[in-house]
């Protein structure tokens, strides 16, 4: 079987252009009715962004678009692949397949981007799986170049913030109760009653991924503070779930670019070397400007190619439906048993992971994502939260509740932050603010903390220490019925 490593990836802004008008009654711990919205945001009108980013396919520069509420997922799909291609200089006629992820109900989209792109993949199609759509699709493209099917494969995930996947409809166990938000107050009830784990560790999990995101500025979130007191005080949506506990579902878009290993070279010949080039001279201006760590200068002046091999990979989908799953969530969980293929398969154990991104679409998640992935013992995932001397690092990009949640796109977006970490490119995507002040070079302690170096500009960065050499993806979709589990070695 060939081996297949990741050759780019990119994540365009993850963003909210207005709040959703349809609304559900729960009952809240007073047993009142309260109405709250699927993306978890108190019911308010809805607002329109008048200006987005997007990149001309003509050229490499970043353009300032009006779009109204009918926005399109296909100029959403579009900004990230472009960037992709723009930076890595890629030749479009060697792509040989396109898979297009979301839970948008629009069709034939992975052939209509194709077009635009200029793009004629052998292999072609969509994929839709929920929330892990994106690693699904990953996946799938791994298969598809393992077996020698294709060569190099693009996987993009999009998805708006109205998607139909918000509502689990066809999973009747849940009767009236059809938004994921049900689901994770029964397992956040079950697991404080089997493990007696404190209300403050469970909501200090939104605390630590809000400190992430805020220096990330993709992320829904970035620059926002949020303290464990606003966590426990925030709106009881369904006891004993708080609104801060819960991720945003939102607009948003990645791209990954894989390849098999043996044409890996033949790829580098063939780049586009006037693109990379005009990235070289791009990337030493902006490095001219900001008053960089020395020991940083240089990779700022160069763009390199470093492809992240996909060592691991475990799939498992216990049902589609709550009712079916729910005993055995904390014993023989789908993530559990996916985990367990990828270690095999890649020849590791746990502890040999340096970083994870982790789905924690809602706080109690993550803990739980501690124990199945074999970070920590089973019921032990408080503990892990406090372990100062832990040599891992946990949602490095802040995570779904500090970036934000556009579905089909989350997992490849996850995968993307763990291909940027590896090949230590995290602070290479060089932009600046509405205040044209430069951001880049915070680095994480030993603590899993962010420690802030800041000068006149207000220099900001999120790449991990360079000695870090495997990451792992955990992926959930469906009330943690299907779950998905990719490691990568650089």
């Amino acid at each position: 079987m060939r081996k297949v490593s990741i050759f780019a990836g990119e994540t365009s802004v993850f963003r909210k252009i207005g709040y959703i008008s349809n609304t559900v009654n729960i009952r809240n711990k007073n047993n009142t009715d309260s109405t709250v919205n699927s993306t978890n945001e108190p019911n308010k009108t809805r607002k329109i962004i008048n200006t987005i980013h997007t990149f001309d396919s003509n050229n490499s520069d970043i353009l300032n678009s009006n779009i109204d509420i009918n926005r399109n997922i296909i100029q959403l799909a579009l900004e990230p692949t472009i960037s992709l291609l723009k930076k890595t200089g890629f030749p479009r006629d060697l792509i040989d397949a396109v898979i297009f992820s979301s839970c948008s109900t629009e069709q034939y989209l992975s052939s209509i981007i194709s077009e635009i792109l200029g793009i004629k993949p052998k292999i072609s199609h969509r994929i839709d799986n929920l929330c892990n759509s994106g690693t699904n699709a990953i996946i799938s493209a791994y298969s598809y170049i393992a077996s020698g099917l294709c060569d190099c494969a693009l996987v993009i995930g999009a998805e708006l913030c109205d998607s139909p996947g918000r509502v689990l409809t066809r999973d009747i166990s849940r009767g009236q109760f059809n938004l994921p938000i049900y689901w994770a107050a029964i397992i956040k009830k079950m697991y404080k009653n089997k493990y007696r784990i404190d209300e403050e560790k469970i909501c200090s999990i939104p605390v630590k991924n809000y400190l992430k995101a805020k220096y990330n500025h993709i992320a829904i979130n970035s620059g926002k503070n949020l303290t464990l007191s606003q966590v426990m005080n925030s709106k009881l949506l369904i006891d004993p779930l708080h609104l801060l506990e819960c991720s945003m579902i939102c607009d948003g878009a990645s791209s990954i670019l894989l390849t098999a290993n043996d044409k890996i070279s033949f790829y580098t010949s063939k780049l586009d070397k006037d693109q990379l080039s005009r990235n070289k001279t791009k990337s030493s201006k902006f490095s001219t400007t900001s008053n960089l760590l020395s020991d940083n200068k240089e990779k700022y002046s160069k763009q390199e190619i470093i492809p992240i091999c996909i060592k691991g990979i475990g799939q498992q989908t216990f049902s589609a439906s709550l009712g079916n799953s729910i005993e055995s969530i904390f014993k023989s969980s789908p993530a559990k048993n996916a985990a367990r293929q990828a270690y095999e398969m890649a020849r590791i154990k746990p502890s040999h992971i340096d970083l994870a991104e982790i789905h924690d679409a809602f706080s109690i998640l993550e803990i739980i994502a501690y124990e199945d992935l074999g970070f920590v013992g089973e019921g032990k995932g408080g503990r892990f939260i406090d372990n100062k001397d832990q040599d891992m690092y946990i949602n490095p990009r802040g995570g779904i509740l500090g970036c934000g949640h556009p579905l089909g796109a989350t997992g490849i977006a996850q995968t993307v932050e763990i291909f940027k970490q590896l090949c230590g490119t995290i602070d290479d995507d060089i932009y600046w603010n509405d205040q044209l002040k430069f951001v880049t070079n915070a680095l994480y302690n030993e603590n899993n903390s962010v420690n802030t170096k800041t000068n006149n500009n207000k220099v900001h960065g999120r790449q991990i220490k360079s000695d870090i050499k495997r990451g792992l993806v955990h992926n959930l979709a469906a009330a943690g019925t299907s779950a998905s589990i990719i490691i990568l070695e650089k």
